[in-house]
């Protein structure tokens, strides 16, 4: 198998050279999405319910995941 006059073995370098210049870029933007969504989520305008210990809004007067009844 040649491509452009390349053999076998420098397509396979030429590949795992690309796949290690190409994939820690977009995984360190990954991992930068996850943080900053992560952390959007932990902002001081929400509360944990005391009975499931989820995330809700400080207004809130039921949580929205037991249903049940959070002191204010």
């Amino acid at each position: 198998m040649e491509i452009g006059g390349l053999g076998l073995p420098e397509i396979i370098i030429l590949l795992v050279v690309f796949l290690m210049l190409v994939v820690p870029p977009v995984a360190i933007i990954a991992l930068i999405v996850f943080l900053v969504k992560r952390n959007k989520h932990s902002n001081a305008s929400t509360k944990k319910c005391t009975f499931c210990a989820y995330s809700i809004p400080v207004e809130a007067k039921l949580c929205r995941f037991c249903g049940r009844e959070v002191a204010q």
